[in-house]
């Protein structure tokens, strides 16, 4: 039996069996632990195939806290799965996930984003004061050796002014709202994330019923669902096990912001949304 396999330029890894009836019954994985990121780049017939119709799923965490490696990563992997974290570059105490933690963190596939300098509200500083929280928080994770090209908007928020800068630095933006993100003409600078767990979703909206929900029409529709994702509060972990579970169940692949940008990129005019 041939098979066909998905590589971009980052650590994001499928292969598709040609033989199957439909491309939403096949399985993009994630890579394998360790693995080196391949450069080859993606084949038109893989871009044919994966570009028609598929969902993708990203959890984005914010704030950089010490749970990002001690409760949340080992959930993660246990279902061989990645994320997002994204670090407050200083001030934010001891509870801090730390450099070693990270980069452990960033050799296991996840990527590291940045959340500005001190986490302020962004919509309300001087120009200069911008330069420092967006370009500032890029320089101190760069200088501690990690690539980011991720910028998160601190409380989700931004204008036309915070977005110029954010542009000047990063390929990507994250901000709160519009979490089902389009393919065609979607700008890498305004990707919504929807929010997961007790701490800040509306009761309505904190329960494995609606995230599933969730997941249905990204998969139902093509789209790329981004979570916004805190600290794991009561039910949350239990949660999120369970939906990451049911999202493997789904066939849909869970990548990182880079990875889905690398895809999109990949695929270009090509993409077609489901009807």
């Amino acid at each position: 039996m041939r098979k066909l396999c998905l590589v971009t330029t980052v650590v994001l890894v499928g292969c598709m069996d040609t033989s199957a009836p439909t491309l939403r019954e096949t399985k993009l994985n994630p890579p394998e632990i360790g693995s080196p990121a391949p450069s080859a780049p993606v084949s038109a017939d893989i871009v044919r195939q994966f570009c028609s119709e598929h969902a993708l799923v990203t959890f984005v965490i914010d704030d950089g806290s010490m749970t990002d490696y001690t409760v949340k990563k080992p959930i993660f992997d246990a279902h061989r799965a990645v994320a997002v974290s994204a670090i407050i570059t200083t001030g934010h105490g001891p509870y801090t996930v730390s450099d070693d933690q990270l980069r452990e963190m960033q050799a296991a596939g996840w990527e590291i984003a940045s959340h500005s300098r001190t986490h302020p509200d962004l919509t309300k500083l001087t120009t200069d004061q911008l330069e420092s929280e967006i370009g500032g928080s890029k320089a101190e994770l760069q200088a501690r050796g990690f690539a980011v090209t991720t910028f998160v908007y601190p409380y989700g928020r931004g204008n036309p002014v915070v977005a110029r800068t954010a542009r000047h630095y990063y390929a990507a933006t994250a901000q709160i709202g519009w979490g089902l993100n389009k393919w065609r003409r979607r700008d890498p600078f305004r990707l919504g994330r929807e929010i997961f767990g007790t701490q800040y979703a509306r009761p309505d909206r904190n329960s494995l019923a609606f995230y599933e929900s969730q997941v249905d029409s990204a998969r139902s529709a093509g789209r790329w669902l981004i979570y916004a994702v805190h600290e794991l509060i009561g039910s949350d972990a239990q949660n999120l096990n369970s939906l990451l579970d049911y999202i493997e169940a789904q066939a849909v692949p869970i990548v990182t912001i880079s990875q889905g940008l690398a895809l999109h990129a990949a695929c270009g005019d090509r993409y077609v949304t489901a009807k």
